[in-house]
């Protein structure tokens, strides 16, 4: 598997073996998918968005595969608010699960159309959970496994201005943290 990733985004080359859910013993199948994100990432607000160009699409293939693999093979963005949950159950007690939210999913596929997409996620804008400073989002690749990059904030201090013209102040969410320590996104694959 070659890859890159950071917070501009990132791609990676991923081979699966033919024998994955039995569509082409003997062959393998090699896709590439590629992110972008059109805006800084490394801070954003309560109320915010971000976004996220997405690609995908077949990088190779050996007999008797043929682009069946491909077909059922995709990556999109999502919150952290409704989904399975990527991450350890330690980590899982410091997060804010519900703080980033999917609004558009963006799917792009390996071996059919679209192969291009364009997904976005929100921020809630509700009071922190106590006691849970960080929050995250993922991008996700599916097929016969599951690939997962998750971008991972830190609640900060800091305020950038009133919510809703009044009172109160934003909440910001700058990176710092994952298992390893302070880079920016972690890689989990199942």
């Amino acid at each position: 598997m070659d890859e890159h990733y950071d917070s501009s985004g990132g791609e990676v080359d991923v081979s699966v073996d033919g024998r994955a859910l039995d569509l082409c013993s003997g062959g393998f199948e090699r896709m590439h998918f590629k992110w972008r994100f059109p805006q800084d990432i490394t801070r954003v607000s309560d109320g915010g968005a971000l976004s996220v160009s997405l690609e995908a699409g077949p990088a190779g293939q050996k007999e008797p595969c043929n682009g069946a693999i491909a077909a059922i093979s995709d990556i999109s963005i999502a919150g952290s608010a409704g989904i399975s949950f990527p991450l350890s159950d330690d980590d899982m007690k410091v997060m804010d699960v519900d703080r980033f939210f999917s609004r558009n999913y963006g799917d792009a596929w390996a071996g059919r159309d679209p192969r291009t997409g364009l997904g976005s996620v929100g921020l809630n804008t509700r009071e922190p959970v106590e006691g849970r400073p960080f929050a995250y989002f993922h991008l996700r690749g599916t097929g016969p496994g599951e690939l997962r990059y998750v971008y991972i904030y830190q609640r900060g201090a800091e305020p950038t201005g009133p919510l809703g013209g009044g009172g109160g102040t934003n909440t910001v969410w700058g990176r710092g943290f994952t298992t390893s320590g302070n880079s920016l996104v972690g890689k989990v694959i199942s």
